[in-house]
């Protein structure tokens, strides 16, 4: 398949993805790493594009949700030094492994 045919393909089925995986909570990345290996993408040049689309999903979705006033910072910043330190341990712990 052509280059740029392939690459169409990617970026149609990712905003399709995102659009409707967006609007059930979810980024998408169960599907975005299979689907870019499938199109014959390199294996991690897939799953570090999965993670930068999940990013830029997470982001635009949290934005909506703040503008909505849907956000509750209180019970929010309950959990944030919780979820810090499970953060540096699990990259601790991976580095290790």
């Amino acid at each position: 398949m052509d280059l740029n045919v392939t690459l169409l393909l990617a970026v149609t089925f990712v905003f399709v993805i995102a659009f409707v995986f967006s609007m059930f909570g979810q980024g998408g990345g169960s599907v975005y790493s299979p689907l870019l290996i499938l199109l014959a993408y390199p294996v991690l040049l897939s799953t570090s594009t999965s993670l930068v689309l999940n990013l830029i999903t997470s982001i635009s979705a949290g934005y909506i949700f703040y503008r909505n006033k849907m956000i509750d910072f209180k019970t929010s910043l309950i959990f944030a030094p919780g979820i810090s330190i499970g953060a540096f341990m699990g990259g601790g712990i991976g580095q290790v492994c």
